[in-house]
């Protein structure tokens, strides 16, 4: 079983129909749950296996009910992709030198 964070679009449901397409029961969580659940459907439309989750990787809370889910309803995780992130964005003539630099303060 695969647990794909950030997984209701973009390189997240790219990855989870990578990974059912590779016999894997896939997770998609994301905190769009709606988003997460059309993902999980068109993956089984493609004959894979996926469900939705909610998961809001920045909630301690939200990360221990996702997997606690997880472990009752599969027993375990046996892939986990951290694909879930958030991106600070300014426009181009005010992005900070430091965040060009890699290291903020």
């Amino acid at each position: 079983m695969a647990l794909v964070t950030g997984g209701a679009a973009g390189v997240g449901a790219a990855i989870a129909s990578q990974l059912a397409a590779a016999s894997h029961r896939v997770i998609v969580s994301d905190l769009n749950l709606e988003a997460a659940t059309q993902t999980a459907k068109t993956i089984e439309a493609q004959k894979g296996a996926a469900t939705p989750m909610a998961l809001d990787v920045g909630n301690q809370g939200s990360i221990e009910r996702c997997f606690g889910e997880v472990e009752r309803r599969f027993g375990r995780c046996d892939i986990l992709v951290n694909n879930a992130g958030i991106a600070k964005t300014y426009p181009f003539l005010d992005y900070p030198l430091d965040h060009w630099l890699g290291h903020e303060r």
